[in-house]
């Protein structure tokens, strides 16, 4: 994005405008195309569209509803891709799931955050570890979080380590339900800015997801920063939630392999 020329805003409806339609055109054909594809390629492919179509309900619309219900289906989206034979890829290499999951509201999706499978968590320098942490707060297993504090403080990198240590983590300050620092040690997060990606100008990932936590912990934290937004905050589940698509719906079964229709017609003739 070309700051200069574009606002983030301005820049993301562009780029609704000119992939939306065709990327609900290529998602019907790929559903034609079922047996041609890796399906869970297609699924993990799929959940870009809702990210940016519920940034755009929420920061150009003002349409929360419209970025819980979007985000909601992201995570429809990896959860299909992640129960396919072939899946396309780990949907819990990234943030992802937790940023877009927590934001959603939704039960369905904080139960599936709770328990997936996270076959690094036991290694502290991975993500899974980290999302593992993340996992232990939405369960309210806090024995078990400090354990992973104190692996943190024996065997993580170097900073990383003499925080832990120090009790000065973000999971530390959780469990000390310690507002004050925690607001402070988000607000500092929060300043790491990122122009990689469209996400990074609405949303500061970890900071989000670190404040989305202390909220469904109780702990009311107020940030200050634009990329941590407020009113994303409060857990407020929608009444209800739709898949939008048929394919995600229970009971679905994909269109019939190429030439199959017309082998069982010949059979009756």
């Amino acid at each position: 994005m070309n700051t200069k020329q574009e606002s983030r805003e301005e820049w993301l409806v562009s780029l609704l405008e000119r992939i939306e339609q065709h990327e609900k055109d290529q998602l019907d054909s790929n559903v034609n195309d079922y047996h041609k594809l890796r399906w869970g390629s297609v699924l993990s492919g799929a959940s870009y569209l809702p990210r940016y179509q519920g940034l755009r309900s929420f920061f150009i619309n003002n349409d929360l509803h419209g970025l819980k219900q979007n985000f909601y289906v992201v995570c429809k989206l990896l959860m299909a891709s992640e129960k396919e034979a072939e899946p396309g890829g780990d949907p819990f290499a990234t943030y992802v799931p937790f940023l877009y999951g927590l934001l959603s509201d939704s039960t369905e999706i904080y139960d599936w955050l709770a328990h997936a499978e996270l076959k690094e968590k036991d290694e502290v320098k991975t993500p899974h570890f980290l999302f593992h942490q993340f996992q232990l707060v939405l369960l309210r297993d806090d024995d078990a979080l400090r354990e992973t504090i104190a692996l943190v403080a024996k065997k993580g990198g170097n900073q990383k380590k003499a925080i832990a240590q120090a009790g000065q983590d973000f999971f530390s300050l959780l469990l000390k339900q310690d507002k004050e620092s925690l607001q402070a040690l988000i607000e500092n997060q929060a300043k790491i800015k990122s122009v990689d990606d469209l996400e990074d100008q609405f949303l500061a990932a970890i900071p989000a997801v670190h404040a989305k936590l202390c909220w469904y912990r109780g702990i009311e934290v107020q940030i200050q920063n634009p990329l941590v937004p407020m009113g994303l905050m409060p857990i407020e589940p929608l009444d209800t939630y739709d898949v939008e698509y048929d394919f995600l719906r229970p009971g679905w079964t994909p269109p019939p392999p190429p030439g199959l229709f017309a082998k069982v017609k010949r059979l009756f003739l």
